[in-house]
């Protein structure tokens, strides 16, 4: 049986990293970026980036565009080179690097699938290549048998065509097939609407209406 995952704050807490990562590089940049506030810096770094990423999704860009085009918007510099874009970015992605962990009860979690002999699988809409040096990186990589992205697949969620196309490569009946993602509409719905059991893990207590299943915690699965 499989389990099919998201990544980003669902096992790992991506917000929280983000958050850090982007203060600090808001402040050491903050005079080069004209609309720069200590107030208000997270919310357009926030902004910026989903301007693009949805860019990326879409395939109009390219996921390193994205990047250059998030640094030219904010610091308002028509004229600044792909070049020294994703150099000033670099700085950010170390940061963010740096502050990666995961939730509590992912390691548990994912030991416990193992002795249950769950096949565990990732649907992520980051690129591929960042996506894997996450799992890498925090040490998880070998619970997965496999890790699919909206770019190498060419769809994004909530999609359902993803899910049911992520379905069939595996060779799996969606209806026997959980999806566990931290997002209610691209995630847990996304998943319920392509006929798979869609779980929203709702670890910030939402006040929002779900019609499947709902948990707090991975734990929660055991």
């Amino acid at each position: 049986m499989y389990i099919l995952m998201d990544l980003d704050d669902t096992l790992l807490n991506h917000k929280k990293a983000q958050r850090s990562a982007s203060k600090i590089f808001g402040i050491k940049h903050q005079n080069q970026i004209p609309q720069y506030s200590s107030n208000n810096f997270e919310d357009l770094w926030n902004n910026t980036m989903m301007k693009y990423f949805k860019k990326f999704l879409s395939g109009d860009i390219s996921f390193e565009e994205h990047r250059y085009f998030r640094i030219k918007e904010l610091f308002e510099n028509s004229e600044m080179k792909k070049e020294e874009a994703l150099k000033i970015f670099k700085k950010y992605l170390i940061l963010y690097e740096e502050s990666w962990e995961l939730f509590d009860d992912v390691i548990p979690f994912l030991e416990w699938c193992k002795t249950q002999e769950y096949n565990l699988a990732i649907i992520t809409a980051g690129s591929k290549k960042q996506q894997n040096f996450k799992l890498q990186k925090m040490g998880i990589d070998h619970f997965f048998n496999f890790v699919f992205t909206a770019e190498e697949e060419k769809k994004s969620k909530p999609d359902p065509s993803f899910y049911k196309c992520v379905c069939k490569r595996l060779k799996i009946d969606p209806s026997k097939t959980f999806y566990i993602g931290d997002n209610v509409e691209k995630d847990a719905k996304g998943a319920l609407d392509a006929g798979l059991i869609g779980i929203w893990i709702n670890r910030e207590k939402k006040d929002i209406i779900y019609d499947g299943i709902v948990i707090n915690s991975l734990n929660q699965m055991k």
